[in-house]
């Protein structure tokens, strides 16, 4: 259980590392908007959309009103102004038998009047050149209204199918948004049940009118949940959701509205679509790969081999862009090995695009003493024969000389079975240096043992019978036998 928690922790972390700003949700009922495009260019990125608050004053104009885009990090926070540009959302927005408002008419719910929203387009370019590198940013959309003291914000979302990706060099964009939930929730009354995914569609009519003034023509009900999207159409700059409704309505308000079904098809544009989840992120990765030290041996040198000494002996560096950099690898400490110690190598190694590797590498320097040499080969004896431990067995140390009457050994040969043995000598010198070495004894069998004794006198006992060669080498042992006829018979009749 343990295990598994500590995974959990390990992973929640990690995305809290990613995502600097936790999850969050859209307000769609006050700030309709949609990420239509991003396009990436040779120097920037753009992003484009439309997007607006409603219930305040009409959006006629590019001059009404102004947009920011805000991207934040862990480490910076960068803001980016746009123009509004011409892009119509008033027909989509327009609620069904109410009027236009006035100039000089702030404030106002569509069931009174609606508004314009014709200058609802913005365009912002990001230079790369802006964007750090191993940086995450998350986009904000604000709007400035320039009639009204009012600013509203919310943060974007682009539902893309795909990760969207340029490189540039070595170092890669990447835009990406992680909803965490696929279905709907509409965010106002008065939304058409329509036909077809477009603002001019044919609008579901039910089977019964509520009221005159909005006659047959179906709603999708205000709050309603609709768990299933069947179909995404991007049409007029607008994304439309294919769901299905109920044929049965509900009188409300005067109008019919309609909840999740199996009967309709119904489309509704993605101003009355909730998000949830994390929002458009632009990630700046660098696929530069840094380089690496190994340290093949932290090695045991004596005193008298330090002028011979190099420590790329015993180290390998190695870039996946820049190939082999062991000649690159540089020591940053002063090191003077002239006593008997262990000494520390700070290595250091940087690739072309200066991204670095730090080691240490720990050489142990002794005084000049050789560990002694044994001399020892693996054995190959038939089956019974005699082995001697010892036979070409020697053993020479440089300081020492001969340690051969010193040797020891372990491990036993059991010359009557076959197979392989293993046998361990081991040597030390007057400095307690001790070396071992371990061979290996083959038990065969001989192939003599196929030839056969036969006693051709009929005085003789085993007349007639072949008798194994080895029973030569139990002769003391058939000779007592033969001296006690009964025990030699009981011998002979239990075989």
């Amino acid at each position: 259980m343990k295990k598994y928690i500590l995974l959990f922790l390990f992973i929640f972390i990690t995305i809290l590392n990613s995502f600097p700003i936790q999850a969050v949700s859209t307000n769609k009922r006050q700030i309709p908007f949609e990420i239509t495009k991003i396009d990436f260019n040779e120097n920037y990125l753009t992003i484009s959309g439309w997007g607006f608050f409603v219930e305040s004053h009409h959006f006629d104009s590019s001059k009404s009103h102004s947009y920011e885009l805000i991207l934040t990090s862990q480490n910076s926070e960068l803001h980016y102004s746009a123009a509004p540009i011409y892009h119509s959302q008033t027909e989509t927005m327009r609620k069904f038998g109410t009027r236009k408002c006035n100039q000089n008419e702030y404030y106002k719910n569509g069931g009174i009047c609606y508004y314009n929203y014709d200058y609802t387009g913005f365009e912002f370019h990001v230079p790369y050149n802006d964007l750090k590198i191993d940086e995450n940013y998350e986009a904000k959309l604000t709007i400035h209204s320039n009639i009204l003291p009012i600013t509203k914000s919310t943060y974007l979302f682009y539902p893309s199918l795909i990760e969207e990706k340029i490189k540039k060099g070595k170092i890669e964009y990447r835009i990406n948004t992680d909803l965490y939930e696929t279905q709907l929730k509409v965010v106002d009354f008065g939304v058409f049940d329509r036909i077809q995914p477009s603002k001019n569609s044919k609008i579901h009519q039910s089977l019964k009118m509520c009221n005159f003034t909005y006659k047959y023509n179906r709603y999708f009900d205000e709050n309603s949940i609709y768990k299933h999207v069947y179909e995404r159409v991007f049409n007029e700059s607008t994304t439309f959701y294919r769901v299905k409704s109920d044929v049965v309505t509900t009188c409300k308000d005067g109008r019919n509205v309609a909840r999740e079904g199996n009967d309709y098809d119904s489309w509704i544009a993605s101003n009355w679509v909730d998000f949830n989840g994390i929002p458009l992120t632009i990630s700046v990765i660098d696929t530069n790969q840094p380089p690496n030290i190994h340290i093949i041996q932290h090695p045991t040198i004596l005193m008298n081999e330090i002028k011979h000494f190099d420590f790329r002996d015993y180290i390998e560096a190695f870039d996946p862009e820049d190939g082999n950099l062991t000649n690159k690898v540089q020591v940053m400490n002063s090191v003077n090995m002239d006593k008997i110690g262990k000494y520390e190598f700070h290595l250091k190694v940087s690739d072309s695009e200066g991204k670095t590797d730090e080691k240490i590498l720990y050489v142990t320097v002794v005084k000049n003493n050789h560990p002694p040499f044994i001399f020892a080969e693996n054995v190959t004896i038939y089956q019974y024969e005699d082995f001697d431990y010892l036979k070409n067995v020697s053993s020479f140390d440089e300081e020492d000389g001969d340690l051969t009457s010193k040797l020891t050994y372990r491990g036993v040969v059991d010359t009557n079975t076959l197979g392989t043995y293993f046998v361990t000598y081991s040597s030390i010198d007057s400095d307690h240096e001790e070396t071992n070495k371990t061979i290996e004894v083959h038990v065969i069998v001989n192939p003599k043992l196929r030839i056969r004794f036969i006693s051709n006198h009929s005085s003789r006992i085993f007349y007639k019978e072949s008798i194994p060669m080895n029973w030569i080498t139990k002769e003391s042992y058939l000779k007592e036998q033969l001296q006690n006829p009964k025990e030699f018979a009981h011998f002979h009749l239990s075989k």
